[in-house]
């Protein structure tokens, strides 16, 4: 009998108990809307969920649901930084930052965005070796993760547009 080596990342249910999770990642899409819930003291992102072909209100709805339940103070939306030569997504980066406008506008929260560059790919690399969660939601928690990961912590505020396009 043959056993495999199944890494698991679970969705988190932390109901109202949810002390020092404060931070929301999102990877925008067009169809899909992955999040990912992080802790700013520990600095560790997980999973969430992904919401698939919502209106705009519905989305917006849930969203703000989520940040009300989960205590969020900020959110960091990635936003698909493309080389010149890329035409594979046009218009995606005006999109994710338009869509992070709107989250600050509608919610009134702090919204940081930061280069997502790879974090698909990663994500999908995680799925292929077997990681349990939905691949916009681990796109999420990756672009969350390095949002951690920076050595000096932050992505471009949204309150700012001059600095979106100063990357």
């Amino acid at each position: 009998m043959t056993m495999t080596n199944r890494r698991r990342i679970k969705k988190i249910d932390l109901g109202s108990a949810s002390v020092g999770v404060n931070v929301l990642g999102i990877d925008y899409g067009r169809a899909h809307k992955g999040l990912a819930i992080g802790d700013m003291d520990i600095k560790t992102a997980m999973p969430l969920k992904t919401f698939d072909y919502l209106s705009n209100a519905d989305f917006f709805a849930a969203l703000r649901k989520i940040v009300s339940s989960y205590n969020v103070h900020l959110i960091v939306v990635g936003v698909p930084v493309t080389w010149p030569e890329d035409r594979s997504r046009p218009g995606m980066r005006e999109e994710a930052e338009k869509f992070a406008k709107q989250i600050n506008q509608e919610l009134a929260a702090r919204v940081e965005l930061v280069d997502e560059r790879f974090t698909s790919e990663a994500a999908a690399k995680l799925k292929r070796e077997n990681i349990d969660g939905d691949e916009h939601a681990l796109s999420a928690m990756l672009i969350l993760q390095s949002y951690f990961d920076r050595p000096k912590r932050g992505g471009k505020p949204i309150s700012n547009p001059q600095s979106l396009n100063n990357n």
